[in-house]
């Protein structure tokens, strides 16, 4: 790993997901295009409120994106802030079909109407990072 990863820069994060959307299966050959949003709630909000209000009420938004195959929440484990606060509380990623249904998505009436506004409500704008992605899968179980 040291030959391609920044081992000193290297993000670590124990997670719980939460499968708000588990679309058709995905196959080693399955092309899919994602984003990963890395969040980190409002300053001064309770964590059990964040994660509250993104599994029940922007969750629900995000399941209205158009074309979205696949979406997953991914929640910091309460035994992460026994240690101090964790950079990010957790990250979300959400799987389209290519990289138009996803930019069709985030520029859609229900991203601009319900779920940028939603997003200031519980998310620290200033500390969330979106990475767009393409998996390549190349170990994949045989079945």
């Amino acid at each position: 790993m040291p030959n391609f990863i920044h081992m000193g820069q290297l993000l670590r994060l124990l997670t719980e997901d939460h499968v708000l959307l588990e679309g058709p299966p995905i196959f080693k050959d399955t092309r899919l295009s994602k984003i990963i949003f890395f969040l980190k709630r409002k300053p001064g909000m309770d964590i059990e409120e964040f994660r509250r209000y993104w599994l029940d009420v922007h969750g629900r938004i995000a399941l209205k994106l158009p074309r979205l195959r696949r979406y997953v929440q991914s929640h910091v484990l309460p035994s992460a802030y026994a240690e101090g606060e964790p950079l990010h509380d957790g990250f979300a990623q959400l799987w389209f079909d290519n990289r138009n249904d996803l930019r069709e998505a985030f520029h859609s009436l229900t991203a601009w109407i319900d779920l940028r506004p939603s997003s200031a409500n519980f998310i620290d704008q200033n500390r969330m990072i979106g990475l767009p992605a393409e998996e390549i899968r190349f170990i994949w179980p045989e079945g």
